[in-house]
């Protein structure tokens, strides 16, 4: 009797282990009202199978088993669409080791780039995670990492969590979710339209054009044109003036004894205005 008790104990240890281990590997890989759910039920029907007698604990014991079972699956699965987000719109397969290069980068739509994100995989499922709106933050495209770098921000509310797309030197994209720490630069810097709105203007000016503005206004300062070797695009939130919201940011690189030497820094409006150039010396 004593070493079926003994049995027995060791039994309800080792599964109220792995619960807990579930328990905490699915609130903290990345929380979401799913997997919190889904814990919460092990937790419950793992303390009434301890509690239980009879049929009602045979089939709680099962419960708890089937519920360990789907969670270990869907943390497995989140995981994989996670890391493998799929390729960026600007990804060519003549160039495979490539995800942005210059001067490519100017023909750019960055529409289609955020648009391709919300089609895939990974970000419907953060949706279905976290309830409620998911607002872009910020689109980062850089020449001047090695072979080209895209990063793509969201924000939601609902759960104050976020987001990053990431893909680099050709590869997928890859994704990290996190806590956000305090109040997103869309809060801070509100505007009327959306993100997706702004970011449609920049496209029907066309990055080519900013550029040719940028450029202008180089060589009227300096009185020669640049020699840019590579660019940074990047949105930004700021407050000029009367303007509020989201900006356009372009800088432009030179490489200079194999390291980058910045030559321009120019922030746009989304109509185009010209917030300021900076031309460091």
């Amino acid at each position: 009797m004593a070493s079926i008790d003994t049995k027995t104990v060791l039994k309800n240890v080792i599964i109220g282990l792995l619960t807990a281990w579930l328990f905490f590997s699915m609130l903290t890989l990345t929380y979401s009202w799913i997997k919190l759910l889904l814990a919460s039920l092990i937790l419950v029907s793992g303390v009434l199978w301890l509690v239980s007698h009879g049929n009602l604990k045979k089939a709680l014991k099962y419960l708890v088993l089937s519920l360990m079972v789907f969670g270990i699956c869907f943390t497995s699965f989140e995981r994989q669409v996670f890391s493998d987000a799929g390729h960026p719109s600007t990804y060519d397969a003549s160039t495979p080791d490539i995800t942005l290069s210059y001067p490519k980068i100017l023909t750019v739509s960055l529409t289609e780039i955020v648009q391709g994100i919300k089609e895939t995989p990974a970000f419907n499922l953060f949706s279905l995670e976290h309830s409620g709106d998911v607002t872009l933050e910020s689109v980062e495209l850089s020449t001047t990492y090695p072979d080209g770098r895209i990063e793509v921000n969201f924000y939601t509310e609902t759960s104050s969590m976020g987001i990053r797309f990431t893909s680099s030197a050709g590869h997928h994209y890859i994704t990290s979710v996190r806590h956000w720490i305090g109040p997103p630069s869309s809060q801070l810097y509100y505007q009327k339209q959306t993100p997706e709105e702004t970011l449609k203007q920049f496209d029907n000016l066309g990055l080519q054009w900013l550029y040719d503005q940028a450029c202008e206004q180089y060589q009227n300062r300096t009185g020669t044109s640049p020699t840019v070797t590579s660019l940074d695009v990047s949105t930004q939130w700021q407050e000029y003036g009367e303007y509020r919201g989201m900006t356009l940011l372009l800088s432009g690189w030179q490489q200079v004894n194999n390291d980058p030497e910045d030559l321009f820094h120019a922030e746009f409006q989304p109509d185009g205005t010209l917030l300021y150039i900076s031309i460091p010396h």
